[in-house]
């Protein structure tokens, strides 16, 4: 089969043929731009937080209880990594570990650490 014998294949490369353009790459946004913008979104969550607070107010006791319950949970989750680190540092016999772990026995400074780590997450399921 020659190109003579299907013009209609070549078609579409000849001069003057129409081909899509390429979608244009989206701008950057102006700088102006994005501080109107995180300004307005700063002042809309004040509002939206002011528009909140009669039903804080109204509602004060409910809230206490689960405000305070946030506490141990923070501590519980913040404490996990922690100790995870120290017993890397144990079995790795560096000197970062906390001095209470480091004059233990390996296999008990670890039992230490195992315990802590199900204490901290009995905290967390509980108050999850």
């Amino acid at each position: 089969m020659t190109s003579a014998s299907s013009p209609n294949l070549l078609a579409h490369t000849k001069k003057g043929a129409h081909r899509p353009e390429p979608p244009k790459p989206p701008e950057p946004p102006n700088a102006k731009d994005s501080a109107k913008d995180s300004a307005r979104d700063e002042r809309s969550d004040w509002r939206l937080f002011l528009r909140l607070v009669p039903y804080i107010k109204r509602h004060r006791q409910q809230l206490i209880l689960p405000l305070l319950l946030l506490i141990p949970l923070s501590l519980a989750q913040a404490l996990q990594p922690v100790l995870i680190g120290q017993a890397i540092s144990l079995i790795k016999q560096e000197s970062a570990a906390w001095g209470i772990f480091s004059s233990m026995s390996l296999r008990t400074g670890l039992n230490w650490i195992i315990g802590g780590l199900l204490g901290a997450v009995a905290v967390r399921l509980t108050l999850d």
